[in-house]
Order: structure tokens, then sequence, then C-alpha cells
């Protein structure tokens, strides 16, 4: 005898269902919107990682180079190159023709610097740097890259926006 009340009660709640879906839909949008903003931050980290292993890459490259010429670098300081310099190709190709040391460490300073330019996002102020301690017989070598995408994202701007990796080692 109820029937009516049982009626209007149905009634009443054929409109709940479709909030239900509207929370659930804006719920699901925001989670979504989370994990993209997560994904971006994990692309410029693996970005800026990608970069620190390059210049650990290319520095081990010149440290290796500068102890098969150690005898020039000892020397003659032919390795030492400031940030933001690019020497121009040498006339002689040390890999297709004989050289002297100290044409060799021209050589080797142009493919290196080259690389780098190539292989990271460098300007006037970046690239490699490689300096050569006389007393200790310690050569430094130093790559520094723009890394202000991956640095805006955690943190502020360091250095300017510069990340760097220096890695020295002792020649014989």
């Amino acid at each position: 005898m109820n029937l009516p009340a049982a009626s209007a009660f149905r009634r009443s709640q054929q409109g709940f269902t479709l909030l239900e879906v509207l929370v659930a839909v804006l719920v699901l949008s925001i989670g979504l919107l989370g994990m993209s903003a997560l994904t971006m931050n994990v692309l410029r980290a693996n970005d800026s990682s990608y970069f620190q292993s390059q210049a650990t890459i290319l520095a081990n490259v010149m440290l290796d180079d500068m102890r098969a010429n150690a005898a020039e670098e000892i020397k003659n300081q032919s390795y030492n190159i400031g940030f933001g310099t690019y020497p121009s190709k040498p006339s002689t190709s040390c890999d297709v023709s004989t050289c002297t040391s100290a044409q060799m460490a021209a050589y080797d300073l142009w493919a290196w610097t080259s690389r780098v330019a190539a292989e990271m996002p460098v300007d006037a102020s970046s690239g490699g740097k490689i300096s050569f301690n006389t007393t200790t017989n310690q050569a430094t070598v130093s790559v520094q890259w723009i890394d202000n995408r991956a640095q805006g994202v955690f943190g502020g701007l360091i250095n300017g926006g510069y990340n760097s990796l220096t890695l020295s080692a002792n020649l014989p």
C-alpha cells in the first residue's frame, strides 16, 4: 500500500547516479593531469641524466687522450683550454697520418671540443675546460652545459642554469 511512496523515492534517486559519475570523472581527470605533470618532470630529469652521462664519457675520453700523450702535456701543457674556446681544425689529420706529439695534442683538442659542441647543449660560456697542474702532474677536465630546463623544474636555476662535471687524473 505504500506504492506511491516507493515510486517517489525512486524518482528522487535517478539524478544521484549522474552526480556520482560527474564526481568520478572529475577525480579521474585530476589524477590524469597529475600523472602527465609527473611524466614531464621525469622526462626533464632523464634529459639531465643523459647529459651527465655524456659529460662523463667526454671527460674520460679527453683524459685517455692526455694519458696517451702525457709527455707532451707535462712538457708544454698543450691541452690547456678554457670554457667557450673552440680551436680550428688542424692542418694535419692524425687519424690518417703520422703526427708529432704537439700535432696530436692540437688534433685531440680540436676533435674533443668539436664533439663536446656537437653532443652537449653549450653556448659561448660553456663547453670544455682542461687544466694541468705541473707540480702534481694532475690533469683536470671539466664539461659544462646548459641545464636550465631540468634545473627550472627541480628547485630553481643554479649557477645560471649551467651544470658541470669535473674529473681529475694524475698523468704518469
